[in-house]
């Protein structure tokens, strides 16, 4: 939606529309909206159904008005019947991403791989660490053996996990004295009628679970809180513990203000547990500066974005990368052309009423797996000698 553009462009953020705005029937008559209706709104058009459309579309313009949003912009907000219809139109052209498909064993023997090379990353080999990733590796490993607060942010498929994995091996295999503390997110979410919050609560006995099992658990969070910050300043000053939550952007807004308390857990200068968030371009949205929910959060907050492969020399890298471990060369299994072909089928081109398109670039390892692998399958019933630029178009 345009909408969503402006409030970009004029730095509102979704809460602040909400509180804008008022609902005019059911039981929250009179009240403002919370930011999960808003983000339903703003990401995928859905009106809430407590204010008839029109009504809404008009606090809204009166709302954006007064913020300084010109009568030009307002025109744009609300695509009519033949805007819209132009809109699904052009939704055709947009790229869908490959789905999963395994390698099948005539594609194996076809590249003569005793396996797929595609598959989890099993060892040190297999890890692509680009310049960006390689930066991001390093400020993993500074918080969880110094303290910190940093967010890793990508979208699906960027390597978060593949990323946080291989810290985890490094400070195996180097015998550090460091304990990763990583709360179940299996059900969390912002909206409690898609899923159970994770609360400051739960995340402080997850902590004493694993620094002090055997420690009282209060009742009162105050009381809790006092004795995990005593059984953490207890430890060896050798050992260091990392808070660790995945998929951080479906954090509730109380817990992840939460949070800064806890980064500020010290015994004198050294901080006792450092904070890593782990998540989806939503994380970095809502950890943005302007956002004045966030501000003591964002003040604090390291953020690590995790990037697309953006050109055919690091797509080819990657597959080097990737092959390596079979014996093999990303030459010896694709043409010059397939790289640059394999970078064009992963840019999608988002179109939208009164915008200009909008070209997101997708090369993310796993979505470059699943695009190679389907070419492979392809070229070994065909029995080409190497995949090309044809294949990945056709795969």
């Amino acid at each position: 939606m345009a909408l969503k553009d402006t409030l970009t462009a004029h730095r509102i953020t979704p809460s602040q529309l909400g509180l804008a705005l008022k609902q005019r029937d059911g039981r929250f008559q009179g009240q403002a909206y919370s930011r999960s209706a808003m983000a339903q709104l703003i990401n995928h058009g859905v009106f809430p159904k407590s204010t008839p459309e029109t009504d809404l579309k008009r606090q809204i313009d009166d709302f954006l008005t007064r913020q300084g949003v010109s009568p030009a912009e307002l025109a744009t907000l609300w695509p009519t019947a033949a805007t819209a219809s132009t809109e699904e139109t052009t939704k055709e052209h947009e790229t869908m991403l490959p789905t999963k498909e395994e390698l099948t064993q005539a594609a194996r023997q076809h590249f003569k791989l005793l396996r797929d090379p595609f598959g989890d990353v099993e060892d040190d080999s297999q890890m692509y660490l680009s310049p960006q990733v390689l930066d991001a590796r390093e400020s993993l490993l500074d918080v969880m053996k110094h303290g910190g607060f940093m967010a890793l942010v990508g979208e699906s498929g960027a390597g978060k996990s593949t990323l946080l994995e291989d810290c985890e091996e490094y400070i195996r295999a180097h015998g550090l004295p460091v304990t990763l503390i990583k709360p179940p997110i299996t059900g969390m979410d912002t909206d409690k009628d898609k899923g159970s919050p994770l609360r400051a609560r739960s995340i402080l006995l997850m902590i004493l679970d694993a620094v002090a099992p055997n420690a009282r658990r209060y009742q009162e969070l105050p009381r809790l809180t006092a004795e995990v910050i005593r059984q953490l300043s207890e430890r060896k000053t050798d050992q260091s513990f990392c808070l660790v939550i995945d998929d951080a952007h479906r954090l509730g807004g109380h817990t992840l203000n939460h949070l800064k308390d806890f980064y500020e857990f010290k015994m004198g200068r050294k901080r006792l547990l450092g904070i890593v968030l782990m998540g989806q371009p939503k994380l970095g949205q809502r950890l943005d500066p302007h956002n004045p929910d966030v501000v003591q959060i964002t003040q604090r907050c390291k953020m690590e974005v995790l990037p697309p492969l953006l050109d055919a020399t690091s797509i080819k890298a990657y597959l080097d990368t990737r092959l390596k471990v079979m014996g093999r060369t990303a030459d010896s299994v694709f043409s010059d052309d397939a790289y640059d072909a394999i970078r064009a089928k992963l840019a999608g081109v988002v179109h939208g009423a009164a915008r200009k398109a909008v070209t997101i670039e997708q090369a993310y390892p796993l979505a470059v797996n699943n695009t190679v692998i389907r070419a492979m399958n392809l070229v070994a019933k065909i029995m080409d000698d190497k995949v090309g630029a044809h294949a990945i178009k056709g795969g």
